[in-house]
Formats: C-alpha cells, sequence, structure tokens
C-alpha cells in the first residue's frame, strides 16, 4: 500500500531492488568518502608525524588533522570530542569541512578500543577505503 501512495505522489514506478541494491548506505563497502586522502593514524603514528612542521600549502598541500591529541600551530586541526556518539555525530561534517578547505590530506587519529566506538571505526575505515 505504501509503493501504490509513494508511486501515486511520483508519478512514475518505482524500480524494485534486485540482487545488487544495497539494504542500507551503510552496508556499502564504501561510505561517504572525502575529496581529499584519509588516512587512520595510531596515536603514536600521528603524534610523530605532528613533530614536524606542517607543509607549506604549494609545496605538499595542506592536511587536515582529526584527533583527540592536540596539534601544534600551523595545522588544520578540529578536535575529536571524547565520546563515540559525538564523533559519530560530527565525522561527515567535519570531513567536508576539510573538502572545502581543499586539504588534500587528511589525518585521523584511530578511535579507541571498544564496541562503543565500533560504528565510527567502520565509518572511518569506508571512508579510507574509498580514497
Amino acid at each position: 500500500l505504501e509503493r501504490e501512495r509513494i508511486e501515486q505522489v511520483l508519478g512514475v514506478p518505482l524500480a524494485m531492488p534486485d540482487a545488487h541494491s544495497p539494504r542500507a548506505s551503510g552496508t556499502l563497502e564504501s561510505h561517504y568518502a572525502p575529496a581529499a586522502r584519509l588516512e587512520l593514524l595510531t596515536s603514536a603514528e600521528l603524534r610523530e608525524r605532528l613533530a614536524a612542521p606542517p607543509p607549506a600549502s604549494r609545496a605538499g598541500g595542506r592536511i587536515g588533522v582529526y584527533s583527540r591529541l592536540a596539534a601544534p600551530a600551523g595545522w588544520w586541526h578540529r578536535p575529536m570530542p571524547p565520546t563515540a556518539e559525538a564523533v559519530a555525530h560530527e565525522l561527515f561534517a567535519v570531513l567536508r569541512d576539510f573538502d572545502d578547505l581543499e586539504a588534500t590530506r587528511i589525518w585521523v587519529e584511530a578511535p579507541p578500543a571498544g564496541s562503543a566506538w565500533d560504528g565510527v571505526r567502520d565509518r572511518l575505515r569506508r571512508a579510507a577505503a574509498a580514497a
């Protein structure tokens, strides 16, 4: 019945799902991915990279950093909230902000261990895989 109402409003028949149709967008292998290459880094890897000065805009592109670690002056940094729920809420907006700034790379500190972070970890893994 719902399908018939939607078709009446749209004026065209709805396509029937087939074997290639995802059940939900979250089941796709890749999810939203920024234009910039996203790298998931451990806290230690990120700390080491942030110890160097940020690259000049023209030389190495600009790098966005989304992390719980504080970034030294000169880096495009967005602090990662302390809870998985807050990160899940803002994650794609942060990535889009870095795209709007024309970052060429985005370094993301890997979320902490624990099942509360599984959804965030999965979204980040998919965004990194699509790059």
